[in-house]
């Protein structure tokens, strides 16, 4: 596939916390240890070398989560590299969306794997992407449906509680729905095998783990639930300390005071407890009232003494929320970095003082890839309206001035006549003034309403030509929604089925060839 780049900052529908950290990252130096460039991580590894990291454990834990899969070679020797000391981790993650929801669950995937072989070769150390399922996630309306030919495709469960935990009950009728539109289509069967094969598993976040190896597995991807009882015991003291002295409350809330000072928004806010209490059906905020610790929504209380021997004998019962996951996370890895999108990042620059609290790595952040595809025919539609793909990266209003005036068939402005109506009515301001100078606001005041009366004209003028050319501006909307759905990004709405069902893995090994999330600008490719 063919692509080109495009500066982030020169794309009107990515946020400015996007835009600031690809090209001016020094403005977060406070809250970030290292510069999310490659010369960072040879600091990064030798600083990440000296904390403990209980890789026999992190091992055997994985080693059981894959004996569900049909793993890989390269995957499995990943795994056993873990136990080196000299082998590291890049890690994503992500919540597990139903057939992994938007394509951006692809891209970040992609991006580790890439920065993953990249570095192995840059530091001549083993380097091993990692993806973490967010599999206590408990918003079951956020993840249970994706877009599939522009269409909602919803699963309706009754069940609640950690989605990883749920069964799958339902899913196959999902499916089968989906199946005659792509049984026909050159790799139709072959997703749909892929489907089938994954949502027979025992519960959900096997089945979505069970999906994304059957994508990734040949890249020697390691996927890794954290929702094991023998990882959360290794992050037992945190817990206690969490529950004793809601050190992490105080900490980002310093943090986020600093942020907002100066002049940056804060994504997340902590609790004063973040954690919370889960079981099968049940994922609750933990809070503290009255003196005793309480699962809200539930008749679970405790008192000090009693949570605290609960957390030491079964730590699988606390679930760390936004603030506390990351911490969770490379508490357990051999982590150098961890690759996310804007969103993720802009929380995770809340969380560097509260790392440090814990004597816990802060890794390196860096922006995963955001990609746009976009059709031969619809750049060929684009050509014959005098329009270029560049043309595309601004809000829908921008590219419909812009195709105005560029085919009008007069200059739609005003400007020189704004120009003369300004100096006559100066003139005789100032003639006025020598007669009666309280007539110099009335004058004003007349001004203002000439010159909002010629831009009242030049609106009516504007509006006359997208008339004129309205099916050609209806057009050009139309490719540009394609890239940008709802002026959002397309990697927001699309899933990946729709892509594989016409490519199969070459979707995902053109992708793979060029992905590159230290390039920090957007990639478009042709189709």
């Amino acid at each position: 596939m063919n692509f080109s780049l495009k500066a982030f900052s020169e794309v009107d529908q990515f946020s400015d916390f996007d835009k600031m950290y690809a090209s001016n990252p020094e403005t977060f130096k406070d809250y970030l240890k290292y510069l999310p460039e490659l010369n960072s991580f040879k600091q990064a590894l030798k600083d990440k070398s000296k904390q403990e990291i209980d890789r026999e454990i992190l091992v055997e834990v994985l080693l059981d989560q894959y004996k569900e899969y049909d793993a890989s070679s390269q995957s499995i020797d990943n795994i056993n590299a873990l136990l080196d000391s000299q082998s590291f981790t890049l890690t994503t993650a992500h919540q597990a969306n139903l057939f992994t929801g938007p394509l951006y669950f692809i891209y970040k995937i992609l991006s580790t794997i890439n920065l993953a072989e990249k570095l192995s070769t840059h530091l001549g150390q083993k380097i091993i992407p990692v993806f973490v399922l967010g599999s206590e996630d408990h918003d079951l309306e956020e993840l249970n449906h994706f877009q599939f030919f522009k269409q909602q495709m919803v699963w309706d469960t009754p069940q609640t509680g950690p989605l990883g935990r749920m069964t799958t009950s339902g899913i196959d009728k999902i499916i089968e729905e989906i199946a005659p539109r792509i049984e026909n289509t050159p790799f139709g069967n072959e997703i749909l095998d892929h489907l089938r094969a994954a949502y027979q598993r025992e519960n959900y976040g096997q089945a979505t783990s069970y999906f994304v190896n059957a994508l990734f597995k040949d890249y020697g991807l390691v996927i890794l639930s954290m929702d094991d009882p023998r990882l959360k015991r290794k992050f037992i003291p945190v817990i206690e300390s969490e529950l004793k002295h809601q050190s992490s409350f105080e900490i980002v809330n310093k943090t986020n005071a600093q942020i907002e000072t100066s002049g940056l928004k804060v994504q997340a806010a902590p609790r004063e407890i973040n954690l919370f209490y889960l079981d099968n059906g049940i994922r609750e905020r933990i809070t503290f009232e009255n003196g005793a610790y309480k699962a809200l929504n539930t008749d679970y209380t405790w008192s000090l003494d009693e949570i605290i021997q609960l957390v030491h004998k079964s730590p699988e019962y606390f679930s760390p929320n936004v603030i506390l996951r990351p911490l969770y996370q490379d508490s357990i890895l051999p982590n150098l970095a961890y690759i996310g999108g804007g969103g993720e990042l802009n929380y995770w620059i809340q969380l560097k003082n509260l790392f440090e609290h814990y004597n816990i790595n802060f890794p390196v952040l860096i922006r995963r890839n955001s990609v746009g595809l976009i059709k031969e025919k619809e750049l060929s539609q684009l050509a014959k309206l005098d329009l270029s793909l560049d043309d595309l990266f601004q809000h829908e209003h921008k590219l419909i001035d812009h195709f105005v005036k560029s085919t009008a068939s007069i200059e739609l402005n005003v400007d020189q006549e704004k120009q003369e109506l300004i100096s006559i009515y100066d003139q005789l301001g100032e003639k006025a003034k020598q007669l009666d100078p309280t007539l110099k606001a009335s004058i004003e005041s007349e001004k203002t309403k000439q010159i909002k009366s010629l831009e009242m004209i030049l609106a009516k003028m504007k509006k006359a030509e997208k008339r004129r050319n309205e099916t050609a501006i209806n057009k050009a909307v139309k490719i540009q929604s394609k890239l940008f759905p709802a002026n959002s990004l397309q990697e927001r709405k699309e899933n990946i089925i729709e892509h594989y069902a016409f490519n199969g893995p070459n979707f995902i090994k053109a992708l793979k060839e060029h992905l590159d999330p230290l390039e920090k600008k957007m990639y478009v490719f042709e189709l």
